[in-house]
């Protein structure tokens, strides 16, 4: 009787074996992935309409403004940037930290949505806000104001 279970078991070894491996290759893509994107970015360009207005931010605390990265949290990875927006004549900077991940099945990047309380202030809807990573470029969209903001990555 034994005998005949033996292919059972060795499929089922085969099995869970399969899956330890795929998982540990799913959790070393993830890291490869991730590493790939991870480092600093530069604020390049801050769009109204088709008008690129980076060179309107001003020199004093430049640096600090367009300054933002991508690293790793425990077992999260944060994009940390600066929102400049413009009000008036002046700009407000607005802070923010978003998860951002790496989808194996669809080959891609995904920021995490981001929620009313990490755009207070900004009179941006989180819902009309589209991320997207191309390249060495990491892109904020407003789909109904025509507002843009890039950062590229310098290291």
């Amino acid at each position: 009787m034994a005998i005949k279970h033996l292919p059972w078991r060795r499929f089922l070894s085969g099995i869970l074996l399969l899956a330890a491996l795929t998982g540990c290759e799913s959790k070393q893509e993830l890291e490869t992935r991730m590493d790939e994107i991870s480092g600093n970015y530069r604020l390049t360009a801050i769009y109204s309409g088709t008008l690129n207005q980076i060179n309107t931010l001003p020199v004093e605390g430049r640096d600090a403004i367009t300054s933002a990265r991508i690293f790793a949290s425990g077992k999260d990875w944060i994009f940390e940037y600066t929102l400049p927006i413009m009000v008036g004549s002046s700009f407000i900077s607005h802070r923010i930290r978003q998860h951002i991940v790496w989808d194996r099945q669809l080959g891609a990047y995904y920021f995490y949505r981001l929620e009313e309380n990490d755009l207070a202030g900004t009179g941006i809807d989180p819902s009309f806000v589209r991320m997207t990573l191309q390249g060495n470029t990491i892109t904020f969209k407003t789909v109904t104001g025509n507002y843009g903001w890039a950062w590229t990555k310098i290291r």
